[in-house]
């Protein structure tokens, strides 16, 4: 069964240009069939096979071609054996919460026994994950909650997503200005520790209170609990009290503690902060989150000198992330001004995309983002690695793109907080 689609989509680009995008993407995915099977990957969803199930299943609603559907199915089927074989973390990104949403996503026929035992084992132990692995989406307890959602309104998941919010109002910090959440010192690796031995309040996406925002968004869209809605109202009102008014080129920093600007793209940056605002005004009705929203993400450089800090593809740190993020808030908003802006924006960072674009390198010239600082020099391409994952590699760039083209609205971004 073909995963279900909540909303009507509109192509951004002229079908001059939706030509060269299209065969970007069948580039893309020529390449990772041949070259980067199932058997040679993981099982996650931000590296291995389950975000490669994404890609392909994608590519079989846009463009209606069963081959595409095949490759999924072996995608997918690849990940759940390599689930049942290794030991994965609890994560979104890279553990078995992240396979499972893509699971549950795809709604896999005859897999109803083994989502209670995981949503049974999941509630058992959420209270030890956001203890020792913290609050985050990427591979704390919002992450898992994300999984749940999926499987919403099945009577194992109603029970995570009320413990978890049972436990983020429990660890909720309540001050004048809203609520706020820490990530506590057990839950704080390597040299974050160091710097922050009593914890940190991150403004991000993936580790903090973006994605935050947006999971309770999720949350009171679907009706999970009478407390969604003031937990929202609070973190929403305490993000935008800290918003910079000092004519800082950044709306965010990255830590309250600290006044470094966030990197731009999906994993923090001002962009995703705006993304989960648009989310929370649709999920709550209300004006004014939506023109803070949109106020951000227009204030946000762009033009030249704007990919500083960006030399990479990817859809957690690099242009397809920026890009994907304007298209789906244009697409939430009705045709006039403010959607106009929104589109023209995502078009400018599609068209950075091609331009970073080096033949012979990556996976059909796309870079990926690369561990520790997340980029790849495009003086030295060579130095990319070819990675064909969603949220580093090459597969994410290519379901960015096929968004630009396709009718079939990107229902997967879900998975990552970018939609209700």
């Amino acid at each position: 069964m073909q995963p279900r689609s909540l909303r009507e989509w509109s192509p951004l680009l002229d079908e001059g240009t939706r030509d060269r995008v299209l065969r970007a993407v069948q580039e893309i995915a020529g390449s990772i069939r041949s070259d980067h099977p199932p058997s040679s990957v993981d099982a996650t969803l931000g590296g291995g096979a389950a975000g490669l199930a994404l890609l392909f299943s994608n590519l079989s609603q846009a463009l209606h071609l069963e081959p595409y559907a095949a490759e999924a199915r072996r995608y997918q089927d690849a990940a759940l054996a390599k689930l049942s074989a290794d030991s994965l973390p609890v994560g979104l990104v890279d553990g078995f919460a992240g396979v499972c949403a893509m699971n549950a996503f795809l709604d896999m026929d005859g897999a109803e026994d083994s989502h209670r035992e995981i949503e049974l084992a999941l509630a058992n132990n959420l209270p030890t994950v956001a203890t020792n692995i913290g609050l985050e989406m990427a591979r704390g307890l919002v992450g898992c909650g994300v999984y749940a959602l999926e499987r919403w309104p099945k009577p194992g998941a109603r029970r995570c997503l009320r413990t978890t919010i049972d436990i983020l109002s429990q660890t909720a910090s309540f001050t004048e200005n809203g609520v706020s959440w820490l990530q506590s010192p057990p839950a704080v690796c390597g040299d974050w520790r160091r710097d922050h031995p009593h914890g940190y309040v991150h403004f991000g996406h993936t580790h903090g209170m973006a994605g935050i925002i947006a999971f309770l968004a999720r949350c009171l869209t679907v009706g999970v609990d009478e407390r969604t809605r003031p937990l929202l109202r609070g973190a929403v009102d305490w993000v935008l009290a800290h918003r910079s008014q000092n004519g800082s080129r950044f709306a965010f920093p990255t830590l309250l503690s600290g006044d470094a600007p966030s990197t731009p793209g999906w994993v923090y940056g001002d962009l995703a902060m705006a993304s989960s605002l648009l989310m929370a005004a649709q999920a709550a009705g209300e004006f004014e989150w939506r023109r803070q929203s949109i106020d951000i993400a227009c204030r946000i450089p762009w033009g030249r000198g704007a990919t500083e800090g960006i030399a990479n593809h990817a859809l957690c740190h690099g242009a397809a992330g920026m890009a994907h993020m304007y298209n789906r808030m244009a697409q939430c908003l009705d045709p006039g001004t403010e959607r106009n802006d929104l589109a023209e924006r995502a078009r400018w960072w599609l068209t950075r995309c091609f331009e970073m674009r080096r033949a012979g390198h990556g996976i059909a010239g796309f870079l990926a983002a690369t561990d520790p600082a997340h980029q790849a020099n495009p003086a030295n391409p060579s130095a990319a690695p070819g990675n064909p994952g969603l949220l580093v590699g090459a597969a994410g760039t290519a379901l960015v793109l096929l968004a630009f083209v396709s009718d079939v609205p990107p229902d997967w971004d879900r998975l990552f907080l970018l939609s209700n």
